[in-house]
């Protein structure tokens, strides 16, 4: 799976049922692939992962933070990144 394949699933949630959530994925998932070759032909070579993440995040993070974190392997899942990402979740201290 891509990082635009984890990108729209995380999105998809948010999207009405129906016809409707169709028809915005694939305009999005068109959009964002656009997006994607832009860079990668400005750059002359495929994109690194954190380079795919940027371009995808330009429009702001598809899922909140904490979302998927470990099951699908997507950002830092370290320790200390994820007492963070809770961290900011729960506005308080952690230990």
């Amino acid at each position: 799976m891509t990082l635009l394949d984890h990108y729209l699933r995380s999105v998809r949630v948010y999207l009405p049922r129906g016809a409707a959530r169709a028809d915005i994925l694939e305009e999005l998932a068109e959009h964002q692939q656009s997006r994607l070759d832009q860079r990668e032909e400005a750059e002359g070579r495929r994109l690194s992962e954190p380079e795919q993440q940027e371009v995808l995040s330009a429009y702001g993070e598809a899922i909140r933070p904490t979302k998927d974190v470990d099951l699908l392997g997507f950002g830092d899942t370290s320790a200390d990144a994820l007492k963070g990402i809770f961290r900011r979740g729960v506005r308080g201290p952690c230990a």
